[in-house]
């Protein structure tokens, strides 16, 4: 896979899907920032990092015609991906949070922001944004985020480990995007942070509530088991108190 390196943009999932819109016909490409000065998360929420100590990058998935009704798959996919990969780093405790954080503990060391490009009822093409949190030892106070580096005492080559991220995505979504959404699933709820076991949510309305993770769907909707029934949530929606 190319890789494309600047040393600094607003946002790596901009820059790619503009690259994209001049060549729709490019190749799968990595994008990669030093630095990003306004990267963006999950419904206009912030991702924020310490230039040259972490990795920011998107990677251009090209040609995948998933239907649109399957698209979390790759939300899936990718969060798997990127915990196998870490895995063989002895990053200690990996799980994903739904929709988009990967954990080591109960700490934040990644992000994913999945941008899909439609044509039709299809997603042609989707533009998968990664930030992960390397070498930064300091985090703003409050914040349950940690790094490799302070998860494990070790620094890591950001070349290394941008190589073998983006070679293990293009490889894991290129195999398994057309695979049965159950075989898909299945990985993922092995890795699913607090699957099956008690946790507090925060609702819609404010209020704390005990329930269940019971299922993810297909378009990426949480369902949950309160004493009263099972209740659907998309993004933003519910927020796993932990």
């Amino acid at each position: 896979m190319q890789i494309i390196k600047v040393l600094a943009t607003d946002s790596t999932n901009t820059a790619l899907r503009k690259l994209y819109r001049e060549n729709p016909d490019r190749e799968n490409c990595c994008f990669a920032a030093d630095f990003q000065k306004k990267g963006k998360g999950q419904r206009g929420s912030n991702w924020q990092a310490k230039a040259y100590q972490n990795l920011t990058f998107s990677v251009l998935m090209n040609n995948l015609n998933l239907s649109l009704e399957n698209r979390f798959k790759l939300s899936m996919i990718t969060a798997v991906s990127i915990i196998e990969t870490l895995k063989e780093y002895d990053i200690p405790e990996l799980s994903v949070k739904w929709p988009n954080d990967i954990l080591s503990g109960n700490h934040k060391i990644a992000g994913i922001l999945i941008e899909n490009v439609l044509s039709g009822p299809q997603i042609k093409a989707s533009v998968i944004g990664i930030g992960l949190n390397v070498n930064q030892e300091v985090f703003r106070l409050g914040l349950k985020a940690a790094s490799l580096a302070s998860k494990t005492g070790k620094n890591f080559s950001l070349d290394k480990l941008l190589n073998k991220l983006s070679a293990q995505l293009e490889q894991k979504i290129g195999e398994q995007v057309h695979l049965d959404f159950k075989k898909i699933e299945e990985g993922y709820y092995k890795n699913l942070f607090q699957y099956q076991k008690g946790s507090e949510f925060l609702l819609p309305d404010g209020f704390k509530k005990q329930g269940v993770i019971d299922s993810v769907s297909a378009e990426g909707k949480l369902k949950v088991i309160f004493p009263e029934g099972i209740q659907s949530f998309d993004i933003k929606e519910i927020k796993l108190l932990y």
